[in-house]
């Protein structure tokens, strides 16, 4: 794949082509922002649902659901979380921080995942077993871009990858991110629930008790339960206007 302005840059997520990837639904909301997209025709034949299901939970929480299905078991899925520092993780837990900031990511699903952290001298920018040199272009446009906001540059260095445990067509990544100061000892309170149907979350903050339900099949979807309150997540895109840069 080549960039615009850039030298190639390599592919190594199996997708086919850099566009296709469409936006399902989209709400915001004084408690949420939910979004919902499908980018399986990047991938070609090689994957029948690609689904990402994202939720902003105001103030600093995030949760990401994805639904991915492959042509063929053999597929290697991984979700991955890049992170500026080495990241730490115990019992499905990562953490990292940057200057003041703390990020924690809880894995939910896939079961039993397998955990792998990728990064550091010379690791910075894996692809497969060979660690690729910076694009000059890119690295120039960092340095010029950290400059003007007086911090960074910011490129690869560390990420989190997030496997199933085992090869199957049909995988669910249920991730919970919670953005914190560094003193911060632990995320929010997140809870994996289930039926016969769903996969879903149920959050604690500040005195609310909050649960996302996300269709485990199917239609794409779910609701949400908000202090007792029970609406469904929109189908629909929200009509906006005008953008914060």
């Amino acid at each position: 794949m080549k960039r615009k302005d850039h030298k190639t840059v390599e592919n190594y997520g199996g997708m086919v082509k850099d566009s296709g990837s469409k936006v399902l639904a989209f709400e915001t909301n004084d408690k949420f922002t939910y979004v919902a997209s499908d980018a399986a025709a990047c991938y070609g034949d090689k994957c029948t649902e690609s689904v990402r299901q994202f939720v902003f939970l105001y103030p600093d929480y995030i949760i990401v659901y994805d639904r991915m299905d492959s042509a063929d078991p053999s597929y290697r899925k991984e979700w991955l979380l890049h992170t500026k520092n080495k990241p730490v993780v115990k019992k499905g837990l990562m953490r990292a921080d940057s200057g003041d900031g703390r990020l924690f990511c809880q894995t939910l699903l896939p079961k039993n995942a397998k955990f792998e952290i990728v990064g550091g001298k010379e690791h910075e920018f894996m692809v497969g077993d060979r660690n690729y040199p910076m694009d000059e272009g890119y690295k120039d446009e960092n340095m010029k871009d950290a400059v003007k906001r007086a911090r960074g540059p910011y490129w690869g260095n560390w990420r989190l990858e997030v496997e199933p445990a085992s090869a199957q067509t049909d995988d669910r990544f249920l991730h919970v991110l919670t953005a914190a100061s560094v003193d911060a000892f632990k995320p929010v309170e997140a809870k994996y629930v289930s039926d016969d149907s769903r996969d879903g979350v149920r959050v604690k903050f500040d005195g609310h008790d909050v649960t996302f339900w996300f269709n485990r099949i199917g239609v794409i979807g779910g609701e949400v339960e908000y202090d007792g309150v029970v609406s469904p997540l929109t189908n629909e895109v929200q009509p906006q206007s005008g953008f914060i840069y």
